[in-house]
């Protein structure tokens, strides 16, 4: 995240709450298996929960964690999680207009 100039200082992981799927308008996970685990766990929450690779518009969906990985993989994945998250905005601005 260096090489790219964002900083991850002030970011914070939390556990998934009954709560916070109830009050989310929009639930992001990266892998499959990540969105199989939270729907089992909040079926009510389906139309709100994506994998961020379904707004890659092409034909990978999965986003790898790249931990152990070269330089080379984890440059990979974050040029992938940036055009995703690019589409992303792109449809929440759609819906917005």
């Amino acid at each position: 995240m260096l090489q790219n100039d964002i900083s991850l200082a002030a970011h914070v992981t939390k556990p998934i709450t009954h709560d916070l799927v109830r009050r989310a308008d929009l639930i992001i996970v990266m892998e499959f298996t990540q969105y199989v685990d939270l729907l089992q766990k909040y079926p009510a929450a389906e139309r709100k929960v994506f994998r961020l690779g379904d707004f890659h518009q092409g034909l990978a969906k999965e986003i790898w964690d790249r931990f152990g990985g070269t330089n080379g993989d984890f440059e990979f994945c974050f040029q992938m999680i940036r055009r995703c998250c690019d589409n992303l905005m792109a449809a929440l601005r759609s819906q917005a207009s």
